[in-house]
């Protein structure tokens, strides 16, 4: 056995610059890890998740309405004590009731009615006559053929683009 380590010791000694390469690799690996950004699915992630970057253009969300688009899905997620754009106010699910065939306008108007109703909870105010707005992102087609039924209500200050806290309550 101290053989096999002495050996072991020898080639270390003898291999100094590809040891040291490793190590710094592995090093640089652990740090990447540890700044590397976390993207989450948006459907799938509970109200108050705050997200860095915004998954939808903030410009066309506009003060007290509802901005609707479908697709997008990834973004980078932040502590919301941090600066953030987006914070989720509900993930909910369209009932079938909503027409099993797609529908993109019955889909929609189902998808802005529901988060309309979110805002107001998770706010703790009414969307209209608010300083913030709501985009509700529903499925597109091939989801709804999926049988994918959630729509995400993403919160927004129109005005200054980015907040810092959660808008949990704040009643703006």
């Amino acid at each position: 056995m101290s053989t096999r380590i002495s050996a072991l010791g020898d080639w270390v000694r003898g291999h100094r610059g590809v040891v040291l390469g490793l190590v710094l690799l592995v090093a640089v690996l652990a740090f990447w890890r540890m700044i590397e950004p976390t993207y989450s699915d948006v459907r799938g992630a509970p109200a108050g998740t705050c997200y860095a970057e915004n998954p939808i253009v903030a410009s066309a969300n506009k003060a007290g309405e509802v901005h609707l688009v479908a697709g997008t899905t990834q973004a980078q997620t932040v502590d919301c004590a941090k600066e953030h754009v987006w914070e989720t106010a509900a993930v909910t699910s369209l009932p079938d009731a909503a027409g099993t065939a797609y529908g993109p306008d019955a889909v929609a108007a189902a998808a802005e009615a529901a988060c309309v109703d979110a805002f107001a909870i998770y706010v703790g105010r009414p969307l209209e006559g608010s300083s913030l707005a709501v985009t509700a992102r529903y499925p597109i087609k091939e989801e709804w053929g999926g049988r994918e039924r959630r729509v995400v209500c993403l919160l927004v200050d129109p005005v200054a683009q980015s907040v810092t806290g959660s808008l949990r309550g704040a009643n703006r």
